[in-house]
């Protein structure tokens, strides 16, 4: 495709050198020997050049644009799926606004590939085929031109590592605007709720600034450079005139050799000038490849797809050992931290914010790397099991759950390739006591929910978040605080119903103690470090940790 498009330019190029001929024939030919018959049969001819010219220019246009599909599929998509395949490690660490500023940077570099890349290649035939006959024409006027090309070129090559850096400056503030305004919109509720608009748009205002600030600094040196080269191509076109008038007058050239010798050099300077300008446009690309390389090669997760599934013994049977975990650099979140669930067992991690109950919660789905220790699921140590086979047979709700733009049926089978007809989908509802809510809806389940369903309340997203999870049939189920928005009597409704489910490991994190008493066994977290664990009978009568934080909620 790309050589299609360098052959049509190459063509809408030489139709447009063939109509500067128009001028020498008109001067040098027919009004001399005032020839009307002629003028009008070479006028009507070039007139439909123009438009042939016009013809080729649309087809042009829509290859170019085939080209940036291809592109964007190669590029851009292939930069978004990249993403979608890193480690949860990688967006711990960024903002989501860098991570979108830099998916974004992959367009300006499509640009680049798609428009500039093929321009520089028609360009540079034509400027050496128009060269070479302004050179046939002229070798006076043809050095003028030449010099002129020389100079335009200097001077860019000049500003070149100047705007180099502008254009990176430009793009790091404009990923810190696009963080900016992601994290505005996300937190507007509570931004309004402590009345600091003023404060944020403060902050905001600052940050905002100083993208202006660098954008104009990179636009004025691109002007500034724009100035410079604008009068030199204008001098090299005077100087043109100048010269080739004191050759007409000098009998040396006609004026129709003159007036086309004028409009050639257009298309010996005008692509020799868009060649020289894209360095500017380059060095845009180039800060924007950097950019995006620094995505592109962080490594994807392994998700040990090569592993088998089979022999895995009993996937509900967990047995953690020596775990230590740390995020980046930071101090350990998890010390030595060690311990056994039963297949179908149901488990409590109980403790203190910060303690550590969300992080295992993490590693137990093979989200990170932990630094010491290993985790089995039945048998296989969880570095041995393929990771999107083992998070099919497991079912996360967290304190937050996402929802996406889409009907609630839609969302509750999200990532379920599993059949479930509407009375399964009704029963799951049911349970978890948002049947009635759902049915008050004139839609039902096609009901219609925003990003993130903020069109419904905190606790009726948790129960339908709880209900996407019950229609996976989870082997292993992780409650991470996936109740908290609940009123008690709902809440305990739910927890009797999922007592139903005798076949699934239930993993629960809590704050609120009374909540998972009835639990198989309790581990007590504190500071990364399992201080006890037990039933809730044995953990009050030893009268430790865990009975001091009973006595605080009682």
């Amino acid at each position: 495709m790309a050589l299609k498009i360098v052959l049509i330019s190459f063509c809408y190029t030489l139709v447009g050198i063939l109509c500067t001929l128009f001028f020498q024939f008109v001067f040098d030919k027919f009004i001399p020997v005032k020839n009307i018959g002629l003028l009008h049969l070479f006028g009507t001819g070039f007139v439909l050049l123009n438009i042939l010219q016009g013809a080729i220019q649309y087809f042009r246009i829509k290859l170019i644009l085939l080209l940036e599909k291809k592109f964007d599929i190669e590029l851009t998509f292939h930069s978004y799926t990249h993403i979608m395949e890193l480690p949860m490690n990688f967006f711990a660490l960024r903002q989501t606004g860098e991570i979108i500023s830099r998916l974004n940077d992959a367009s300006k570099i499509r640009d680049v590939l798609s428009g500039v890349t093929i321009s520089a290649a028609v360009d540079t035939v034509m400027a050496v085929f128009c060269g070479i006959i302004l050179f046939m024409y002229d070798k006076t006027l043809f050095f003028i031109a030449f010099i002129t090309l020389v100079l335009y070129g200097t001077i860019n090559l000049f500003f070149a590592s100047k705007i180099r850096k502008k254009n990176r400056e430009v793009l790091e503030q404009s990923a810190n605007v696009n963080s900016m305004f992601i994290e505005t919109i996300k937190g507007i509720e509570t931004i309004k709720s402590y009345g600091a608009e003023k404060e944020v748009e403060k902050k905001s205002g600052n940050i905002f600034t100083k993208l202006l600030d660098a954008s104009i600094d990179c636009q004025d040196n691109q002007g500034f450079l724009g100035a410079i080269t604008a009068a030199i191509c204008g001098i090299g076109y005077i100087a043109i005139i100048w010269a080739g008038a004191m050759k007409v007058m000098n009998r040396d050239i006609t004026v129709g050799v003159l007036l086309t010798f004028y409009s050639l050099a257009g298309y010996f300077l005008s692509p020799g000038q868009r060649i020289m300008d894209l360095q500017i446009q380059l060095q845009g690309a180039i800060a924007a490849m950097q950019r995006l390389e620094q995505l592109l090669i962080s490594e994807p997760e392994d998700k040990n797809v090569e592993k088998g599934t089979s022999d895995l013994g009993h996937i509900g049977q967990i047995k953690v050992s020596n775990l230590n975990f740390r995020y980046g650099t930071r101090n350990l979140v998890l010390n030595d931290v060690s311990f056994e669930i039963n297949e179908n067992e149901k488990i409590a991690f109980v403790g203190e914010s910060g303690s550590g109950k969300t992080t295992i919660a993490k590693l137990l789905l093979g989200f990170y790397e932990y630094e010491a220790g290993d985790i089995f699921f039945g048998t296989k140590n969880l570095n041995e099991i393929n990771k999107e086979w083992l998070r099919s047979n497991i079912a996360y709700v967290s304190q937050e759950p996402y929802f996406f733009k889409g009907t609630v049926r839609e969302n509750l089978l999200f990532g379920n390739s599993s059949y479930h007809s509407e009375t399964e989908i009704i029963k799951i509802l049911e349970i978890v006591k948002i049947r009635d809510f759902i049915k008050e809806s004139p839609d039902g389940i096609e009901m219609k929910l925003q990003e993130g369903a903020f069109n419904i309340s905190g606790g009726q997203r948790q129960r339908l978040c709880l209900a996407r999870a019950l229609l996976r049939k989870p082997k292993i189920l992780i409650l991470d605080e996936a109740t908290s928005n609940l009123d008690v009597i709902t809440e305990k409704a739910i927890t009797d119903a999922l007592e139903e489910y005798t076949d699934t490991t239930k993993i629960i994190i809590a704050h609120r103690l009374s909540t998972v008493k009835n639990c198989d066994k309790i581990i007590v977290l504190k500071d990364g470090r399992i201080l006890e664990e037990g039933r809730h009978e044995k953990l009050i009568k030893n009268k430790k940790y865990y009975y001091s934080l009973w006595k605080k909620q009682e």
